[in-house]
């Protein structure tokens, strides 16, 4: 598998807008993004809302190949919205 495979994938399994892998000599992280705008969250030292666009990252996964990132990251979506309760119950965790 090459990475530009695995980051399609995981785009199209996560239904994200980014998806990115950190590479370190020991290990590799994958990381989602998902587009986001702020709705009057913030506000600027004069009280005035501020609005802007951003990017909601998360890690869902880390290995030491691309298999092993692919693994952990369809693992990561079965436990996504599942309590821990649940997770358990199915032999999960």
């Amino acid at each position: 598998m090459k990475a530009i495979d695995l980051i399609e994938k995981v785009k199209q399994l996560f239904a994200c807008d980014m998806a990115r892998i950190a590479k370190f000599p020991d290990r590799a992280f994958l990381i989602v993004g998902y587009n986001r705008r702020s709705e009057g969250e913030w506000v600027n030292q004069d009280g005035e809302p501020q609005c802007f666009d951003y990017l909601l990252e998360q890690c869902i996964a880390q290995g030491l190949t691309l298999e092993a990132l692919w693994r952990d990251a369809r693992r990561f979506k079965q436990l996504e919205n599942k309590t821990a309760i649940e997770a358990i119950l199915e032999g999960l965790i």
